[in-house]
């Protein structure tokens, strides 16, 4: 009886229990299905993983790639940089001779012309003056060239006269025996170099007892029209000095008027209508022709620099003591006289402007003073 009781459980208990089951069941269901989601997350994070691995891998071949393509690309352009300084240099060497072939052309085409014009007694104008001088400069050879072969292919006979440098003028002391009395308002040693080639061309004129002489720059091309007509110019002033009985020391070809309204007296009558006149004060000393006995009377006068050469002749003109003449067209006086001659400064071999003024060289008066309180000479 007891066993039997003892195997009969309570309504409640029995309850309790199914519930404890039920529970179990319930937990162990749950967590199969989490077992699943969990492994089924696992599954899907190992293929991101995989997929990961896969991209880098690829990644890193395209890296590669690239990089090989990178490597590539400088080879052509090392390549094609070569090419190109290859082509650089094979055509300045057609340039040069291309050169070659023209210089070469143009040495035998003056040779002809020299050939022919000893054949046939050379030009007259070669005839009017005993001595040309070209004045040339350290600093400008290719400009030096352009003169010598332009004076070449006309058949003008010249020599060459080299400029008195400016690095050599000595400011505090007498340079080749001119003094410094400084009247202007500055000085510069390009200025008093120009004064001392100019004394030396004179110098040598009167040493060598040329009865005149052609003085051109040769930053001038001078018109083969006027080289035509030196001869009858010359042949003009000679002839007219002589019946007047008066001396004449400069013919300026190149000049600018100080004062244009001036009116000038003729003094010969020129060719195709140009006549020479007496020169009023002018500026200018790149082209001119020069009488024995103005080199002696500028070479005495012009003892010492007092002012830019071109402005103490001018003061020399305007005392009457230096007898100027006028070769230019002056019946239309244009500053410069183009008709006579084109100016052409050529670039130096350091690029810069041949003979251009350096600021850096100007010392005012009382700069120069201050240095160099006595006058030099």
């Amino acid at each position: 009886m007891t066993q039997i009781q003892s195997r009969i459980k309570p309504p409640w208990v029995q309850s309790s229990f199914q519930g404890v089951v039920r529970k179990r069941s319930y937990l162990r269901s749950r967590v199969n299905v989490d077992l699943v989601v969990c492994g089924s997350l696992a599954a899907i994070l190992f293929l991101m993983v995989v997929e990961l691995l896969r991209l880098q891998g690829n990644t890193t071949r395209l890296s590669l790639q690239l990089k090989d393509m990178g490597m590539v690309e400088s080879i052509v352009a090392d390549s094609l940089s070569e090419l190109q300084k290859q082509s650089r240099e094979i055509q300045d060497e057609l340039t040069g001779h291309g050169q070659s072939i023209q210089e070469l052309k143009s040495r035998t085409s003056r040779q002809d012309k020299k050939r022919n014009r000893k054949r046939s007694g050379g030009p007259w104008y070669n005839s009017v003056f005993e001595k040309v001088y070209v004045v040339t400069f350290d600093e400008c050879i290719q400009q030096e060239q352009r003169a010598l072969d332009f004076s070449s292919d006309v058949g003008l006979d010249v020599d060459p006269f080299r400029a008195f440098p400016a690095d050599d003028v000595k400011l505090g002391e007498p340079n080749l025996g001119m003094g410094i009395d400084l009247q202007a308002d500055c000085i510069s040693r390009h200025e008093v170099a120009a004064h001392l080639t100019h004394r030396q061309i004179w110098h040598e004129m009167l040493e060598d007892n040329y009865t005149k002489a052609l003085i051109i720059s040769d930053d001038l091309i001078v018109k083969e029209s006027t080289l035509e007509i030196l001869s009858e110019v010359m042949g003009d002033v000679e002839e007219q000095a002589s019946t007047r009985d008066e001396d004449w020391h400069m013919v300026t070809f190149r000049r600018r008027k100080l004062d244009q309204n001036i009116h000038e007296e003729v003094f010969a009558g020129g060719p195709d209508g140009r006549f020479v006149t007496k020169a009023s004060p002018s500026l200018g000393v790149s082209f001119y022709a020069l009488s024995n006995k103005g080199a002696a009377l500028l070479l005495s006068l012009v003892d010492s620099y007092r002012q830019p050469l071109d402005m103490q002749l001018a003061m020399l003109q305007e005392s009457g003591k230096l007898k100027v003449l006028s070769a230019c067209d002056n019946n239309r006086s244009v500053p410069d006289c183009p008709e006579n001659a084109q100016f052409r400064r050529m670039k130096s071999q350091y690029g810069q402007d041949c003979r251009g003024f350096d600021r850096r060289d100007e010392l005012s008066r009382k700069e120069y003073l201050s240095l160099y309180r006595n006058p030099v000479g």
